[in-house]
């Protein structure tokens, strides 16, 4: 792992607060943006883990 990369701890910790905050946000702008906002998180989740393995697993090859 370089220098300059975040630990996994401290990536998944800043993913959790991110999507409490969205969440915040989200609670006050009614249930439709609500269930639109959490499949766009989910997605942009999913999709920065997805990353995190295959950079980890083009590494390790």
């Amino acid at each position: 792992m370089s220098t300059n990369m975040k630990p996994p701890g401290r990536l998944l910790g800043g993913l959790l607060y991110a999507r409490g905050r969205l969440s915040d946000w989200l609670d006050l702008h009614g249930p439709a943006l609500r269930n639109i906002g959490w499949s766009a998180a989910g997605g942009v989740i999913g999709a920065a883990i997805g990353l995190l393995f295959v950079t980890a697993w083009l590494r390790w090859r």
